[in-house]
């Protein structure tokens, strides 16, 4: 079918279901009609933006293999797939019910895959806490003793709900290298951790295959929120000694209004090697 006669049929399609007043439906057909001439089409993202940046070094690092740690039910994998990375997401997400609604999500995209187990340093059993209503703050450490006034809801429901569940937890490299196999030695990773707390022991359990590993993304400490969290400074110290150095730091709660303390930064680390 010739360039035009795809063009008539989307638009007509369009018109006559009136869906293009809605602007994501706009971005869809205006992505579907460049496609038509091999051209493509993502959202534009500034890099004052945690996603804007991530977008960015995706882009122009070449990475071609993301890892989500804590995936929830994939808002970052639908956010990179938003501002353009095509290239392959594998997600780890522990708790059963999160993931059946994960699995859900991700089911069209072949080049998505996800596993139902946490990840550690080594292969064990781990109880994790959380939540029924806020999974996606699940971790394998209590609520701090003080936390700011912010949080003391959150640290409550988590008290009183007092729910566990028993996950597998598996080294990071074993996994990729499992997965990947002959093909493992070829690709450029993107780590993201959001597993509250426990970011720095899913980066130790990488160490083998660091020599892929571009970038990684996890959650630094300003003001304790886990009981076993690091502090800001311990996060930044073992980033440098596993070889790599904080670009970027952006608020990964509301931003800093009306005085509420801002608890948590995302840390973005690129490795060593690229300021030489």
């Amino acid at each position: 079918m010739s360039p035009s006669a795809v063009l008539k049929r989307i638009l007509l399609r369009q018109f006559r279901g009136g869906l293009l007043r809605k602007p994501e439906s706009f971005f869809r057909v205006s992505q579907a009609l460049l496609r038509a001439f091999d051209l493509d089409v993502g959202r534009y993202h500034s890099r004052r933006t945690v996603n804007g940046f991530v977008a960015w070094l995706l882009r122009d690092f070449a990475i071609d293999l993301v890892v989500d740690v804590g995936a929830n039910v994939g808002q970052f994998a639908r956010h990179i797939r938003g501002s353009g990375y095509h290239g392959q997401i594998v997600s780890f997400e522990p708790l059963r019910q999160t993931f059946t609604r994960l699995r859900s999500i991700m089911k069209d995209d072949a080049n998505w895959v996800g596993f139902n187990f946490a990840i550690s340093t080594r292969e064990e059993t781990l109880p994790i806490h959380y939540s029924g209503s806020m999974d996606q703050m699940a971790s394998f450490s209590r609520p701090a003793n003080d936390v700011p006034q912010r949080w003391a809801k959150w640290k409550s429901r988590v008290n009183q709900a007092d729910l566990q569940e028993p996950v597998l937890a598996k080294r990071l490299d074993a996994v990729l290298c499992a997965y990947m196999q002959t093909d493992m030695a070829k690709r450029r990773i993107y780590i993201k951790s959001d597993t509250q707390g426990w970011d720095l022991e899913v980066l130790r359990s990488a160490e083998r295959v660091f020599s892929n590993v571009i970038a990684v993304q996890i959650e630094v400490s300003v003001k304790q929120l886990y009981q076993t969290s690091p502090s800001f400074t311990r996060s930044i110290e073992v980033l440098n000694e596993l070889g790599f150095n904080p670009v970027a730091f952006y608020p990964a709660s509301q931003p800093n209004t009306e005085g509420i303390p801002v608890c948590e930064l995302d840390c973005i680390a690129v490795r060593s090697e690229f300021f030489n």
